[in-house]
């Protein structure tokens, strides 16, 4: 997992953010919960106890139940989003194939690079890590399932791949990139 956002970050898919954090992560997902890369993260050498476990998400209260090294350490903003492609989508939609990878960075956000790329964009834009960014997120998975589709464009917001493995999410990203020489970043 910290190979691959190392990857992105050499892309310059993950720039950092005003408060010099980087804006993308990754997840995992386990037969107990997933994993996912915390929030905050600053460092391209990642470590351990720069990912979290998640145990669930409660959508009531909007919150994920959590384990990590310290207090300190939380989750990413993204959890929810990964929480529904990762766990709740699979299920709901009877994929016959489950993605175990989700990866999420801030670039091709565009219906350009949608276009370029025949990936499907979601039709509005939302805040971020919100229940209609989670729920925006639902209806483009339900429009275009996995495994037929894997690389989706969140309007304004940035691309989010899914995938068996992370060599399979890395491969579809670097595709990307070549088909869009240089990709817009959204901060």
């Amino acid at each position: 997992m910290a190979h691959g956002l190392e990857l992105l970050e050499d892309m310059g898919l993950t720039p950092p953010l005003p408060d010099g954090k980087r804006c993308g992560n990754i997840a995992y997902r386990i037969p107990d919960g997933m994993i996912v890369s915390k929030s905050g993260r600053t460092t391209k050498k990642l470590k351990m106890n720069d990912f979290v476990k998640i145990i669930d998400f409660d959508k009531t209260l909007w919150q994920a139940k959590y384990i990590s090294d310290s207090p300190f350490i939380k989750p990413s903003s993204d959890t929810p989003l990964y929480w529904m492609a990762l766990v709740e989508a699979p299920l709901i939609m009877k994929w016959k194939k489950s993605p175990k990878v989700a990866l999420h960075a801030h670039a091709f956000a565009t219906d350009k690079a949608a276009k370029k790329l025949n990936a499907p964009i979601s039709q509005t834009r939302t805040d971020l890590s919100t229940p209609e960014d989670q729920n925006a997120l639902f209806e483009l998975l339900k429009a275009y399932p996995y495994p037929h589709n894997k690389f989706y464009i969140r309007r304004d917001h940035g691309f989010f791949v899914l995938g068996e493995t992370f060599q399979d999410v890395l491969d579809l990203i670097t595709n990307a990139i070549k088909l869009n020489q240089y990709p817009e970043i959204n901060s």
